[in-house]
């Protein structure tokens, strides 16, 4: 089910603050099924919706999951546009729209400079990040053992970062065979860090830690991701395996 229509998260623009954004603001028309912006998209465009309807799609999970519909006057965004991450979720339209479309770059500056406008969007924003986390967001999907010291690092790097992910433990968890199967690999290829059904990266042994950006790569299929030295399987895990789940 969507999210509830929080209105601190999905608050409505006046006419004052609309007019506002104009000298920032392309207005541009979608179809029905057309793409506003992707999940996994780096500096996403922000989208007032004029008239019509865009719903918010997730697929972290593997599966369509409605998260919201924006009608006139509300906006699409969340923190992803603050951090310069790539998008968790899809805009898509779901019926004819017109929507002002303002790039990632002239949104941080309406943020500086527009208080009456900024104070409503950032609220809206941290609102619809807490909002989509509680309501079951998967995230990144991290196939990895208990007993990889690797699994452990990247579990750690990416609480650290604040990028959304859910721990799938090669031991214990039911998903394990499945998703294996799925990726073409075995269990001595893990860890890895998977963003959809047919994205997943691998760690392998290279000079350097990855960044946020290389777990967020966007291109379909496998990629490769670097760490320091080579990955370790110790006879027992760490002291402390932390929470399953980000």
């Amino acid at each position: 089910m969507p999210l509830s229509q929080n209105p601190i998260a999905f608050p409505k623009l006046d006419d004052d603050q609309i007019a506002s954004l104009d000298k920032f603001a392309t207005l541009k028309t979608f179809q029905p099924g057309e793409t506003l912006f992707a999940a996994g998209e780096r500096d996403f465009k922000f989208f007032v919706i004029k008239s019509g309807e865009v719903e918010i799609i997730e697929r972290s999970s593997g599966h369509d999951r409605l998260v919201t519909v924006h009608e006139a006057r509300g906006f699409t965004g969340d923190v992803d546009m603050l951090t310069g991450r790539p998008a968790l979720v899809s805009g898509i339209a779901r019926t004819p729209c017109e929507a002002y479309e303002i790039s990632a770059a002239d949104l941080r500056r309406i943020l500086n400079e527009m208080p009456r406008v900024s104070d409503v969007l950032l609220r809206a924003f941290l609102m619809r990040r807490k909002l989509l986390e509680e309501s079951g967001l998967t995230g990144l999907r991290v196939v990895g053992s208990r007993y990889c010291r690797d699994t452990h690092r990247i579990r750690e790097f990416l609480a650290k970062n604040k990028v959304p992910f859910t721990w799938i433990d090669l031991e214990s968890d039911p998903q394990v065979e499945t998703l294996l199967t799925q990726f073409k690999i075995t269990a001595d290829e893990t860890p890895i860090v998977a963003c959809s059904n047919d994205k997943w990266c691998a760690i392998r042994p290279m000079p350097s830690w990855p960044t946020v950006s290389a777990f967020e790569n966007r291109s379909k299929g496998r990629c490769t991701i670097s760490r320091s030295s080579a990955r370790d399987r110790p006879g027992s895990p760490p002291p402390s395996t932390g929470p399953r789940r980000a």
